[in-house]
């Protein structure tokens, strides 16, 4: 996904350390625009405002938001879909969905967050779907609120895996069965169990 959102950088300003840096960039930015909105949506403005300047004055944010890697890529992937599945998982007391129109637009809103979580298969790979398991069980039993929220699994499911499969088949069409064991093992299990550099 990194080098997806470069390379229209690199064609459009020309290649540079700016302009591979520029993704990353831009990703911070709709990380801390998500944060703002599920703070707005969940409380005011005002703690929408506050969440999103700690983020955006955060050492470790400050450093991968200019980084030319795929951490930034996979951070906002990851934020974009957990944010509007807590924000629309359950409406606020002070603004309830009253019509048909608002329900459908939460469960398009639903929808589309499973896109970014199949983005941030593309960023990062399967550990994508670690974190986004963790965090959503974590709410699910940890949330005074509990499970009344309709995330919509299957059908999100279905547009994460439409969204991040297709590219695991090319890639296995371009370089055969020795793909899997590369990427999965070598690239994803062994660098978090041993020494090997990322």
């Amino acid at each position: 996904l990194y080098y997806w959102i470069t390379i229209p950088a690199y064609r459009l300003f020309n290649v540079s350390e700016a302009t591979a840096r520029l993704g990353p960039a831009l990703c911070a930015l709709i990380t801390a625009l998500a944060i703002f909105w599920l703070g707005s949506r969940l409380w005011s403005r005002e703690a929408g405002f506050i969440s999103s300047a700690i983020l955006l004055t955060s050492l470790g944010f400050i450093g991968f938001g200019r980084s030319a890697s795929t951490d930034m890529p996979f951070a906002c992937c990851l934020t974009v879909f957990c944010a509007p599945l807590y924000g629309f998982g359950e409406p606020s007391q002070r603004k309830p969905s009253r019509t048909r129109l608002k329900n459908a637009g939460r469960t398009t809103g639903t929808l589309l967050a499973y896109l970014f979580l199949g983005l941030a298969v593309l960023a990062k790979g399967p550990v994508a779907l670690i974190l986004a398991t963790g965090i959503l069980l974590s709410v699910w039993f940890l949330d005074e609120r509990g499970g009344r929220r309709k995330w919509l699994v299957i059908p999100g499911i279905l547009v994460a895996s439409a969204v991040s499969i297709p590219w695991f088949w090319l890639a296995f069409r371009q370089n055969g069965f020795a793909f899997f064991p590369t990427f999965f093992f070598n690239h994803n299990f062994a660098r978090y169990i041993s020494g090997i550099p990322h």
